[in-house]
């Protein structure tokens, strides 16, 4: 046997094993070697010589490195205004002695609010017919040109030039989805839908807020009609509520959409509503706080505040806000199952109600700011393909605590010598390699000019030792545990050439996610049993398995919040120590 560089053919190791093997017969002879990670790949070749025959076969053989390359970042989250110092002791393996190739980047976001801003411009082209999509479009619209007048730094960074042509086509797309009865329907020919008719209105409503000026005449006139048509839901409803209670129906609410309406009112009181209805509605309310979730908290609190009952509404949000939690990365948010109300499992709308709520009934900018962060760390991690997340956030960004986009204030960042200074315009977006032994960094700091969020990371790339690398984060988790006959498998344990190995991934995340990709590298002595890659569906989740040479990968649309367990076979195939 001979091992050689193929580019160069030099050999690096030669072995010979004499053997014998009967006519018609298999032999087997077994070599012995260690494998050096100073090539990348290595060629084989396998010379059988009885003395008067002789034949041979080579091959080339990928040389799989014991290092394994690696990114780790700390997080640069700041809020507020002032000097923030963060620790890179943790970065390079905690500066481990066997790191090799060690690279730093910085990346940073001085006015993470513009990823809102930008955000509308997706939400003002959309790509669907239909009316929650084009309603959408026409808010996204019409809130960027009334932006565009108030902050020079939205028409500067985004096209607006044609708003005016895509506000009349929105205009004329819901004149057409919207039935005589004044409900619309989601597509072209299908029943009118109080669902859609909700979130329609509901947007509407908000835009005279953000803009303080009236819906343009036709939009007017549509929003006038959708509300008649809502409010004859609730009349209706309010008569269910009566003749139950009139049988003896003890518990009963109003339901989360007559809410809605009632918010909605609370917005715009040129809404229909009479007032004994309206006192109907509020007396249920008030009568089981507790039964509600929290987005039926929040509304019932911003509801009760309009009317004039602020004792109630200060009830109703203390109510509330004793389901938040906070932390220092991800703000003031709400980890409850009451926290349900949703499109897709996201929690954005339940979050925006609550923001308001604190607003309107408290007005504490300090919690605001720390519910915004929440909402601005799920852009983070999310993409909000839908535009009901998009709606809702851009609403409560730009209408709560301080006024985010009048924010011009720079950062600026230190890493050993090096000094960066973001921009004050738009994002304040920078990324930068850092220059020089970074090795002995150790620290870096954020000097932010003004209040508000920001965010960024320093980056730390590397190769280091396969069993010297550590766990570290705390957003992702990935925990493997191998199995062989349903026993977990013990580091000192010997395996054989034949069995048939469980590979269990633990996943916990602790926030939603989106595009979450796993990928899980195999000993090189493991070869997979199912070798085809697909699509799966395992412990409330979908995912794409992908199966490689050296690794199987698992791709993730939505990953959210919890935890969840992956599992794929492999034998063992060689002999040695890996």
């Amino acid at each position: 046997m001979e091992l050689f560089v193929p580019e160069t053919e030099k050999i690096i190791l030669s072995q010979k094993r004499p053997f014998e093997v009967k006519a018609g017969e298999t032999g087997k002879v077994s070599f012995q070697f260690n494998v050096s990670d100073k090539y990348e790949g290595l060629a084989v070749r396998m010379v059988a010589d009885g003395g008067l025959f002789s034949d041979g076969e080579q091959r080339y053989l990928l040389v799989l490195s014991n290092k394994q390359k690696l990114t780790e970042s700390i997080l640069l989250d700041v809020n507020g205004k002032g000097t923030f110092t963060y620790s890179l002791e943790a970065l390079f393996n905690h500066h481990s002695r066997s790191v090799s190739r060690p690279q730093m980047w910085v990346e940073y976001t001085a006015h993470p609010i513009w990823y809102a801003v930008q955000a509308l411009k997706v939400v003002s082209n959309p790509e669907n017919d239909n009316a929650l999509s084009w309603a959408s479009a026409y808010y996204a619209n019409a809130l960027l040109a009334h932006l565009a007048k108030t902050e020079p730094r939205i028409a500067d960074s985004l096209e607006v030039d044609n708003i005016d042509a895509q506000l009349a086509e929105a205009v004329l797309k819901l004149k057409d989805l919207q039935l005589e009865d004044g409900s619309w329907s989601w597509y072209k020919g299908m029943a009118g839908s109080l669902y859609m008719t909700t979130f329609i209105t509901q947007l509407l409503a908000r835009l005279q807020q953000m803009t303080g000026t009236s819906l343009q005449r036709g939009v007017l006139q549509m929003y006038r009609n959708a509300a008649t048509y809502l409010y004859n839901q609730v009349e209706a409803e309010v008569q269910r509520i009566d003749d139950a209670l009139k049988q003896g129906t003890v518990s009963i609410l109003p339901s989360e959409t007559t809410l809605q309406y009632l918010y909605m009112h609370a917005l715009d009181k040129t809404l229909p509503m009479q007032q004994d209805i309206q006192l109907t509605l509020m007396t249920l309310m008030t009568k089981q706080p507790d039964a509600f979730t929290i987005y039926g908290k929040a509304l019932s609190a911003i509801i009760l505040q309009e009317a004039g009952k602020e004792a109630k509404a200060k009830e109703f949000l203390e109510s509330l806000m004793q389901y938040s939690v906070m932390t220092q990365e991800m703000g003031r948010y709400f980890n409850s199952p009451k926290a349900k109300y949703s499109w897709f499992s996201y929690r954005i709308p339940t979050q925006v109600a609550a923001i308001e709520a604190v607003k309107r009934v408290a007005n504490e900018e300090k919690t605001q700011e720390e519910m915004k962060q929440w909402l601005l760390k799920q852009k983070q991690a999310q993409v909000w393909d839908t535009p009901i997340a998009t709606t809702h956030a851009v609403y409560a960004l730009l209408t709560t605590g301080a006024d985010a986009l009048a924010d011009k204030g720079a950062s600026l960042i230190k890493i050993g010598k090096e000094k960066i200074q973001t921009s004050a315009d738009g994002l304040g977006y920078i990324n930068r390699k850092i220059q020089g032994n970074v090795m002995n960094l150790k620290k870096a700091t954020v000097v932010k000019e003004s209040a508000g969020i920001a965010w960024g990371a320093v980056y730390a790339t590397f190769e280091e030792d396969l069993d010297k690398v550590s766990t570290q984060g705390n957003a992702l988790k990935v925990e493997r545990t191998l199995y062989v006959d349903g026993k977990p498998v013990a580091d000192d344990d010997a395996l054989k050439q034949g069995t048939v190995l469980t590979v269990r991934l633990t996943v916990t995340a602790d926030r939603d996610m989106d595009f979450v990709q796993v990928k899980d590298e195999r000993a090189a002595c493991m070869e997979p049993v199912d070798a085809l890659s697909g699509y799966r569906w395992n412990n409330r989740i979908s995912y794409y398995q992908e199966t490689k040479d050296a690794s199987t990968s698992f791709y993730f649309d939505q990953m959210r919040k919890g935890k969840y367990e992956l599992e794929y076979e492999v034998y063992v195939t060689s002999s040695g120590i890996y």
